[in-house]
């Protein structure tokens, strides 16, 4: 076996807590802290979208 053949483990584990953490800060960092990055840009678009849409800051700022 050649020294050039031997592969590099990298280590691609993600913690489900973490993600689940990072997900409740807003929809979306969750998949890009597990690398699907398309679905986790869409979901924060989606999230910026329907919040805008919705007044939800400024009915939260009305009820403080």
């Amino acid at each position: 076996m050649s020294d050039l053949s031997f592969k590099l483990k990298v280590n691609t584990y993600k913690n489900p807590v973490m993600a689940a953490l990072w997900s409740t800060v807003i929809p979306g960092f969750g998949q890009i802290y597990n690398r699907e990055y398309l679905k986790g840009f869409i979901l924060i678009f989606l999230e910026i979208l329907i919040n805008n849409f919705s007044n939800l800051n400024e009915s939260i700022f009305l009820r403080f």
